[in-house]
């Protein structure tokens, strides 16, 4: 249940979607608190897979911190001259265990929806510990209109590779199934993400120590971004 199969080509078939877009409205969000970068200059990208949002945030003064639990995903990222000075940690994020605290940690492009509600209340509550007082917890969930968008049967080609999907909605639990064919053969994953609706992430949130700040909406409603922040003391 990972994207090990796909690592190679996973850029390629989201080339279409704007991660600069995508840390602006973040940005724009977090402007009356605080100007990017920030505080000791420290981020951690949870999640971070090829490292696009991770080079970006790095790209704005950022010291950046990946990790994913996908070695393969994680050897795309390190391969990326532009990402020579970050550093990438393979962990479950239920379990993260980082030798500092960070004043941005962010967790995006639908890596909580990966989570099943017990591993997500773990990682709310870790991730509690490695983020910086005063610092700012960023993340986004898949919206309900999404995964019914997302519920289809569609092929994606390029020179090099053909990519086969098909995604099943029967909520809360979205399945996806990927198969990618190249010369070298046939490789296959299914993956799983879980619809959470505002209501449930407020709440899990509540659980926390965390201050929850508020949300926004990213691109005509796909996702939804939640900002919590941990206190100065």
């Amino acid at each position: 249940m990972t994207y090990d199969p796909i690592a190679p080509f996973y850029d390629t078939f989201n080339g279409d979607f704007s991660h600069d877009d995508y840390l602006s409205a973040i940005e724009d969000f977090l402007s009356p608190y605080v100007t990017f970068p920030f505080g000791d200059c420290a981020a951690l990208d949870c999640g971070c897979g090829t490292g696009e949002l991770t080079r970006l945030l790095a790209a704005k003064g950022f010291d950046c911190t990946g990790v994913d639990i996908s070695p393969a995903m994680l050897s795309e990222a390190a391969a990326k001259d532009d990402l020579a000075s970050c550093r990438f940690v393979i962990q479950s994020l239920p379990e993260i265990d980082m030798f500092r605290a960070y004043d941005l940690v962010t967790c995006c492009l639908d890596t909580i929806n990966h989570l099943f509600p017990e591993d997500l209340a773990k990682f709310f509550s870790r991730i509690y510990n490695f983020t910086e007082n005063g610092g700012f917890f960023v993340f986004d969930t898949k919206t309900r209109d999404e995964f019914r968008r997302r519920s289809i049967s569609a092929t994606y080609g390029t020179e090099d590779a053909e990519l086969f999907y098909k995604g099943s909605f029967r909520q809360p639990v979205m399945t996806t199934r990927l198969r990618l064919e190249t010369d070298e053969g046939r490789s296959e994953t299914e993956i799983k993400e879980f619809f959470y609706t505002n209501k449930q992430i407020k709440h899990m949130i509540a659980a926390t120590p965390f201050k929850y700040i508020g949300r926004y909406s990213y691109n005509m409603g796909e996702r939804t971004g939640f900002v919590c922040r941990k206190e100065a003391r």
